[in-house]
């Protein structure tokens, strides 16, 4: 069975209320969408696949820290366009 995951774009409000954004690296971001797909949704980053380890995962979702770096710190310039 396919877990079902999101991976958020800037403006959501998810990753507003994180002070996250996706990251600028084409590589990291099209390494981590790749790494998802063959793991089915759950994050290459964890040993286990549970609802916990679904990306975003438990921890990213708690500590707004994604170990992958698919999500990182907003810069000042996007928070500042926010305003």
């Amino acid at each position: 069975m396919t877990a079902m995951y999101t991976i958020y774009g800037d403006n959501s409000k998810f990753l507003k209320e994180r002070h996250m954004q996706v990251t600028r690296n084409h590589t990291v971001y099209d390494t981590i969408r790749g790494r998802l797909a063959l793991n089915d949704g759950y994050c290459p980053c964890q040993p286990s696949k549970t609802k916990d380890t679904i990306c975003p995962c438990k921890y990213m979702r708690k500590y707004s820290t994604c170990r992958c770096g698919l999500y990182v710190p907003a810069t000042d310039e996007e928070e500042d366009e926010d305003v």
